[in-house]
């Protein structure tokens, strides 16, 4: 599985807070186990506004390991700052690219082309450029493609399976 996301460190929870950060989800986030035999790995999402965070919890009803954090909570800012110390045999990642501009490998290239082909029907030839941006909500990647004035928006998981 592509990861293309940033480990959630000390340094960046301390800008999270910095700039008016308060709650914090966490959600399981299958994608950063395969960097290594991990016990868990886990994404954990900044938020200013309690409603908002409400928002992506609700859309976790089925991941029995998702948590709202209240970083003014003293016990809750503990386990944060445990989560951000990358503690043994779990890996927190942060909901941002760990490079500037993202590209596709040249599997998922491949896998893109594949996916294009048999889901989507786009009939683009070698020399017609596919647009492919990669975007969170709620902790699931999704891929944008783009294929003149066509647009669709997919799970990066059923690109994946290409």
């Amino acid at each position: 599985m592509h990861n293309p996301l940033t480990l959630f460190t000390s340094q960046l929870l301390a800008v999270h807070l910095q700039s008016g950060n308060r709650y914090f989800v966490r959600q399981t986030f299958h994608r950063g186990n395969a960097a290594t035999a991990n016990k868990g790995a886990f994404l954990i999402s900044e938020y200013t506004e309690l409603a908002r965070a409400k928002i992506h919890m609700a859309a976790l009803e089925q991941d029995t390991q998702a948590y709202l954090y209240d970083a003014e909570d003293p016990e809750h800012l503990r386990r944060l700052n445990i989560a951000a110390g990358q503690p043994a045999g779990y890996a927190i990642y942060a909901p941002l690219l760990a490079m500037r501009q993202w590209k596709p490998t040249d599997l998922l290239k491949a896998k893109i082309k594949t996916y294009i082909e048999s889901k989507l029907k786009w009939k683009p030839r070698g020399s017609d450029d596919i647009g492919a941006e990669l975007f969170l909500h709620f902790g699931e990647l999704f891929i944008t493609l783009k294929f003149g004035h066509d647009h669709a928006k997919v799970k990066l998981l059923e690109i994946e399976k290409h």
